[in-house]
């Protein structure tokens, strides 16, 4: 009778499994559980640097240097940050050093902005979109360090032009004397290394990075050289951030997902690993 069960259980249908999986991820989606999220070191440095912008004179810069594939963990940090930006007073100009980066934040400032709290942010006043620009990065961030309205022709993302944007024209170069900090949200190149060579090292703008969590080691080498303030690590990261912030969103719903996936596959990898010694030890017998 007991090796019947097991073997039975060995032979399950895989689709099963996969029910299974889809109906646990469906229910926390709709019934997020809120796990306790422990908050690490890089994010309270990450969360500390937009706090220092409060009652400065100094933009915030967020460059969105990444595409659909990787907005599940970018698209969330560069709303959070948004929202946190907003809440403390802070202007904020985006860019894009990824084509379909420019439409990344604008998605993200959308999703922002139609939240009521947010209905006293006014485009061009509060916060542009400059997009994205041709010509690869070190000419367009070279560019953006002397003159940024003549890199970006005078015009943001849609088209408008920034001559009719306070804020656009406030913003003369990027340069620590018009921003006050500089954030690349990358999933590759270019990212934060090229605003490294062709923003930071001339000019001494401090900047941070949002990336995703398998880039880390390699962001912690820009860290530790002192060349990266922050970081912001994957998902993970971001889910820390939205609870500093108070307004826990997308990110800590995936944090529940994959703890309970993980404890999902890790109990079927036990019941496995049973089943194939209580099936191996039937046959012996």
């Amino acid at each position: 009778m007991e090796n019947t069960f097991w073997q039975r259980f060995m032979t399950i249908d895989r689709r099963l499994i996969y029910a299974l999986l889809f109906i646990l991820v469906a229910a926390i989606m709709f019934n997020p559980i809120g796990l306790p999220i422990e908050i690490s070191r890089d994010t309270r440095i990450y969360h500390g640097v937009v706090e220092g912008l409060a009652g400065t004179d100094q933009v915030l810069w967020l460059d969105a240097a990444f595409g659909p594939g990787s907005w599940g963990e970018l698209g969330p940090m560069v709303e959070a940050t948004l929202r946190h930006a907003f809440d403390l007073g802070v202007p904020v100009v985006g860019m894009a050093m990824w084509e379909q980066g420019g439409r990344m934040f604008a998605t993200a400032l959308n999703n922002v902005l139609e939240d009521p709290a947010y209905d006293h942010i006014e485009y061009g006043v509060d916060v542009i979109n400059l997009g994205f620009r041709p010509g690869g990065a070190s000419v367009v961030l070279r560019s953006a360090t002397t003159d940024l309205y003549d890199t970006f022709r005078g015009v943001d993302h849609d088209g408008s032009r920034l001559d009719d944007m306070p804020l656009g024209m406030q913003v003369e170069r990027l340069h620590p004397d018009f921003v006050g900090h500089a954030i690349v949200y990358e999933s590759g190149s270019p990212g934060g290394a090229d605003y490294v060579d062709y923003v930071h090292e001339p000019t001494g703008l401090k900047m941070s990075v949002g990336i995703i969590a398998m880039s880390v080691p390699g962001a912690k080498v820009y860290q530790d050289a002192g060349q990266y303030v922050g970081i912001l690590p994957g998902a993970t990261g971001c889910a820390q951030y939205e609870l500093l912030i108070d307004h826990p969103g997308y990110a800590v719903m995936t944090q529940d997902i994959i703890s309970l996936g993980m404890v999902f596959i890790t109990l079927l990898i036990i019941l496995g690993n049973l089943g194939w010694l209580m099936t191996r030890r039937g046959s012996a017998s």
